[in-house]
């Protein structure tokens, strides 16, 4: 039997560090890192989610759920990408970081 008390959620999350990208988290404050799933998966979910709270309420200012996962990996892919033209242009200096280095030494 379940617990009257007990609360139980699904909540979509974004994570930015360690494998980023969606997880499903089955409970609320659980200890688990979430179930990865797909930006298809997650704009599913949001899709589904937006089509419930759309027959709910008509107002034309609510951001729907779909619009934050859109949003959410937009901005996740930005940073993404920042990150690896970051690495990418250090990486490009260690060949003349090497140079430099074997030159003082002669």
């Amino acid at each position: 039997m379940s617990n009257p008390s007990s609360p139980f959620a699904i909540s979509l999350v974004l994570h930015q560090s360690d494998n980023p990208g969606w997880r499903v988290h089955l409970t609320p404050g659980g200890p688990d890192g979430g179930h990865p799933i797909s930006i298809k998966e997650a704009e599913e979910l949001a899709r589904s989610a937006t089509d419930i709270t759309g027959s709910a309420t008509d107002d034309a200012t609510v951001t729907t759920p779909y619009e934050i996962v859109r949003n959410g990996t937009t901005v996740l892919r930005d940073a993404l990408e920042k990150e690896l033209a970051d690495a990418e242009a250090k990486a490009a200096s260690i060949a003349a970081l090497r140079r430099s280095l074997a030159e003082m030494e002669n």
